[in-house]
């Protein structure tokens, strides 16, 4: 039987690159915005064999797009679903949709994901909306009877370690929870269970840099 795991079901620019980081400081290998991982889904195969065998988490798109398949392919496992003002988040991912490089055949796979999860490649306002509130209900009633598999939180209003840690029972750690606007983290963004102890250690760092650098232009 497949190990439980953890799955952020919270579409992209919803605190999914803060809440990946978290889960590292946790101890959890995680992987953020799953492209290579997630091609045996995209191919409609999720028995076969386990592409999230090396590690514990899965987050972001596409992986919101199948979080059915995964709770039968992955029985006990815990779900996260990442929510934001639905406004700030249209205008957030507009903002990233236009920074990055417009679809070509280099960017098959990465639009093929955007089509599992919107429906389109470019942004659409009205549709994306409405794909975002469909998609938080529907989760929402498919774990109505189920509480204890599903946590709901919002990272830009303040959830954190006080909600994260006694829904996946662990102990509360002594740094900050930490909040991210970009999602660029570079080599941090898959982290597979052999890798854990070099790249936490990379987090570590990375983190006390970002903090020292935020007090010092805060003075």
């Amino acid at each position: 039987m497949r190990s439980p795991k953890i799955f952020g079901l919270g579409l992209s620019r919803t605190g999914t690159t803060s809440l990946h980081l978290a889960l590292l400081q946790l101890g959890k290998a995680s992987v953020h915005h799953p492209l290579d991982v997630a091609r045996s889904w995209l191919l409609g195969d999720f028995s076969r064999h386990d592409p999230l065998v090396e590690f514990d988490a899965c987050l972001d798109i596409p992986t919101p797009a199948y979080f059915r398949e995964l709770d039968k392919a992955y029985p006990e496992s815990r779900f996260i679903l990442t929510m934001r003002d639905e406004d700030e988040w249209a205008a957030s991912l507009q903002r990233l949709y236009a920074s990055l490089p417009a679809p070509s055949p280099h960017t098959q796979l990465r639009d093929m994901v955007r089509l599992v999860s919107y429906g389109t490649v470019n942004f659409h306002g009205e549709r994306f909306r409405r794909i975002f509130r469909e998609h938080n209900d529907a989760v929402r009633e498919y774990f109505r009877n189920r509480p204890e598999s599903l946590l709901v939180m919002d990272v830009t209003a303040g959830d954190g370690w006080d909600v994260l840690c006694p829904f996946l029972g662990e102990q509360v750690p002594q740094s900050d929870f930490p909040r991210l606007r970009s999602p660029e983290i570079g080599a941090l963004a898959s982290v597979r269970c052999s890798e854990l102890g070099a790249k936490c250690a990379m987090l570590e760092h990375w983190l006390s840099e970002s903090r020292a650098g935020a007090n010092h232009g805060q003075n």
